[in-house]
């Protein structure tokens, strides 16, 4: 009997550092992203420009964060399919606001990258 529980105690503290890790992640700046290609990391930063690109393949919502286009450090993007999961009109709710947006860094439209597919992946920054 003891052996069997510590086998369940063992297989349940050893799921603890993969649950902890897919919940956090490091803290990349705008700036830095387009370095960390492929790697999972929260970036925070202001909301330069946002635009619901309707006529657009996938009709995405891009938020450019870190500077205005063509000199934008990151864009943040939320394809048509997942807009309805968000507030009405993201481009508004967002724009302006610093944010902090995780999720794999990606090439969108030329430029370093976060797909946003659910809102818990955006947190609006308080002003301190």
């Amino acid at each position: 009997m003891k052996t069997v529980i510590r086998m369940f105690l063992l297989a349940a503290l050893a799921s603890v550092p993969s649950a902890l890790s897919a919940q956090s992640a490091p803290e990349v700046t705008p700036r830095d992203a387009g370095t960390h290609i492929g790697e999972r990391a929260m970036i925070c930063g202001h909301v330069q420009s946002a635009a619901h690109l309707e006529d657009r393949d996938g009709a995405p919502t891009v938020m450019r964060v870190g500077g205005t286009y063509p000199y934008e450090r990151i864009n943040v993007v939320i394809m048509g399919e997942n807009r309805a999961k968000f507030p009405p009109s993201p481009e508004e709710m967002f724009r302006g606001k610093d944010v902090c947006v995780t999720g794999t860094i990606d090439f969108y439209d030329g430029s370093a990258s976060v797909e946003a597919s659910a809102p818990d992946q955006i947190q609006v920054k308080e002003p301190s």
